[in-house]
């Protein structure tokens, strides 16, 4: 449903980044540009050091979630590569003049890379986290990660939108099929 809504969105999308970029700040501008090369880095870092870190005695759940989370990022991204490669989609400031882009991007545009890896490393912390702060945080990381794409200039809304999509539904995917399943298995073995 929401792959279909970033479809519809196609129309508006030059609307709607030419107002985003409008916006533009030099504040945010710093803010945003670094957020978007680094973000999904940083925290799968952070990801990677809570494992490592990690001394309570569910140190196999989180290297469950770390492995999801790195799992659906790889495949999200091999997909979406792929579709790049189909859809070939010419990035915003390729199209037009009056869009300045922030960073530096290569290749195409539809779908975004960045959102759907933002998406797919949150989303196994989300499914099993009780904490609503933590998962507001993680949903924050994710849309941010998202948004600062339209407001570098390198991709449209339906890009962002469809790329996050692909990373929550592989991510998710991996979570139900796997995860879940040896969680359970080893929730079993500890009754006996």
């Amino acid at each position: 449903m929401i792959m279909l809504l970033s479809l519809a969105l196609i129309p508006l999308d030059v609307e709607i980044i030419q107002a985003v970029v409008s916006l533009r700040t030099p504040l945010v501008n710093w803010f945003m540009i670094y957020y978007t090369t680094y973000g999904n880095y940083i925290f799968a870092l952070i990801e990677g050091l809570i494992l490592i870190f990690s001394r309570k005695r569910n140190y196999r759940d989180i290297l469950y979630l770390v492995l999801n989370s790195y799992a659906g990022w790889f495949i999200a991204d091999r997909i979406v590569e792929s579709l790049k490669n189909i859809v070939r989609r010419p990035r915003p400031y390729v199209l037009f003049n009056s869009i300045e882009p922030l960073v530096k991007s290569d290749g195409f545009s539809f779908p975004s890379g960045h959102s759907s890896a933002a998406w797919a490393l949150a989303l196994p912390f989300m499914m099993v986290i009780n904490s609503h702060k933590v998962k507001f945080t993680l949903v924050l990381f994710a849309t941010l990660i998202s948004f600062s794409r339209v407001y570098c200039g390198v991709h449209f809304l339906s890009d962002v939108i469809f790329g996050g999509c692909i990373g929550y539904v592989i991510s998710k995917s991996i979570f139900e099929n796997v995860v879940a399943k040896q969680l359970e298995a080893r929730d079993r073995l500890q009754q006996y």
